[in-house]
């Protein structure tokens, strides 16, 4: 149905504050310059009026006649072209994705699409079309869901692990196994953790999902010759029921030299002390650590001297396109040449193409870790 009624979409560029780290403002200004270019030539003539908002925002405006599901198709359109055709400047292309918040309202439009943006940053989601449900009231109501989910999960038994394999880059096995949490809901599906740890932390229920992880997977791991690693916040270090639990396991002999803890280091940690005299104690029980995410959030090499890292997992922000980013390549090369100097072992993560996974290889990277060789599974699918 064609109706009178405004259509607005505001476009946001995601993560552009690393371009700009990576390449530079001026080469931010070009990238922005070449995208406004190709969000117009994308849009029928006439019909449509483009804004450049502040920052990394673009808004795309219907100024005539136009059925939803036309500009909702314009709008994907958009982001899909964008994210295939990468922009090129001198010698290599910049990638990029963009997220969209849509609004069809009367009143307050803007606000409104900018409402639904945000929600779509927040959940990572790349369209949002804004709706009542979006206003705070149901949002919190998303929350109360959530958290009845995470207690019933709780209670019977459905917060599990599912486990995504590590593979040494010169003989390509799997040597390594990650644990990542995971909640079967009542209907069967699976519910990731981008959906319930933040919910968790804030209704107080997340300590005792780290201890289920915890639990299990030292449990699954106990007559397996591999290793295994734990993914610890710095939270996580400075709650004495968690780390009891973790010496308590350790302790047995037979996790002696497999059990790898990975410390999420962007999260920025504060409290050295503590959180060194937890790894003196893991290594003191032959455990070792591995700093996670590095690359992004509070990186600083500065933590892989005082926290004393046997593996640095790269971040999925310099390997999603290294095989075609220079930059990434630099700075990737700049940590695995930092690392090889102290004798510590790199592993990338997101690996996620057979490009990027030569890439990684030829850089001299120790592991790689990614959907391109395994996704995560259940413990009772990891060796079918």
């Amino acid at each position: 149905k064609t109706t009178v009624s405004p259509k607005l979409a505001i476009l946001n560029i995601d993560d552009f504050k690393e371009i700009n780290d990576f390449y530079g403002h001026k080469v931010g200004d070009y990238v922005l310059k070449k995208l406004g270019e190709t969000i117009r030539s994308i849009l029928p003539e006439k019909n449509f009026n483009v804004y450049r908002l502040s920052g990394d925002e673009f808004a795309v405006l219907s100024v005539r006649y136009i059925q939803t599901k036309e500009f909702e198709k314009i709008i994907n359109n958009i982001i899909y072209q964008v994210q295939e055709n990468p922009i090129p400047y001198k010698d290599y292309e910049i990638h990029l994705s963009l997220t969209a918040g849509i609004s069809f309202e009367n009143h307050n439009i803007l606000n409104k699409a900018d409402m639904a943006l945000k929600y779509a940053k927040e959940n990572k989601k790349p369209i949002v079309y804004y709706t009542e449900k979006l206003q705070m009231k149901e949002l919190y109501e998303t929350n109360i869901l959530m958290t009845r989910k995470i207690k019933e999960a709780l209670k019977n038994g459905r917060i599990t692990v599912f486990y995504q394999p590590i593979f040494d880059n010169k003989t390509g096995k799997a040597e390594k196994f990650e644990s990542l949490a995971r909640i079967i809901d009542i209907n069967g599906s699976v519910i990731l953790p981008g959906m319930f740890l933040e919910i968790s932390k804030k209704a107080r229920l997340y300590p005792e999902i780290a201890k289920r992880v915890i639990k299990k997977t030292f449990t699954d791991f106990k007559d397996l010759p591999y290793q295994f690693s734990i993914n610890l916040s710095v939270k996580d270090i400075t709650n004495r029921e968690i780390t009891e639990l973790i010496f308590e396991y350790m302790s047995q002999p037979v996790y002696k030299n497999r059990v790898i803890f990975e410390i999420l280091e962007s999260e920025g940690i504060e409290n050295y002390e503590e959180v060194s005299g937890f790894i003196k104690e893991v290594k003191n029980l032959g455990g070792q650590i591995s700093l996670d995410d590095f690359g992004a959030g509070y990186s600083n090499f500065e933590y892989i001297l005082k926290l004393d890292v046997d593996y640095i997992k790269i971040d999925s922000s310099l390997i999603r396109n290294i095989h075609s980013d220079i930059y990434s390549q630099i700075i990737v090369e700049t940590i695995v040449g930092f690392a090889q100097k102290l004798g510590i072992r790199t592993i990338a993560e997101f690996v996620h193409n057979e490009d990027v996974y030569e890439m990684v290889k030829g850089m001299n990277i120790d592991y790689s870790q990614g959907f391109f060789l395994s996704k995560p599974k259940p413990f009772e699918d990891l060796f079918k």
